[in-house]
């Protein structure tokens, strides 16, 4: 594996994190998904991506 593949396979495993924090965070919330991206600045369509 040379240097730019792992730096890309690193990047996309960090953000796959990333997402996964943020549904938890909304799920623990009890907030709706529109109300808690609206509390986090993120747009719906975003969060669903």
């Amino acid at each position: 594996m040379d240097k730019t593949t792992s730096i890309t396979t690193i990047k996309k495993e960090m953000q796959l994190q990333e997402w996964s924090a943020q549904i938890e965070a909304q799920q623990a919330s009890g907030l709706t998904v529109r109300e808690w991206c609206a509390e986090n600045g993120i747009k719906p369509n975003t969060y669903y991506n």
